[in-house]
């Protein structure tokens, strides 16, 4: 499942008083803004690498290489 944790803007959306009703709407609900730091946090925990990039490089192009 997935979670939008930033709205969408497409096309004749992605204008500035759009964004700025986005950010009027969080700045005026102060808990909106603590959840969403707190998601973003989360999913930012969940996709990053144990290890640096170039040790997975690494790994990757051994294991291929190996097999």
């Amino acid at each position: 499942m997935t979670k939008k944790l930033f709205p969408n803007y497409y096309k004749m959306e992605c204008n500035a008083d759009e964004i700025y009703k986005t950010v009027v709407y969080f700045l005026k609900k102060p808990e909106l803004i603590k959840k969403q730091l707190s998601d973003c946090s989360k999913t930012l925990e969940g996709i990053k690498s144990k290890t640096s990039s170039s040790n997975e490089a690494a790994t990757i192009l051994s294991n291929y290489l190996t097999t």
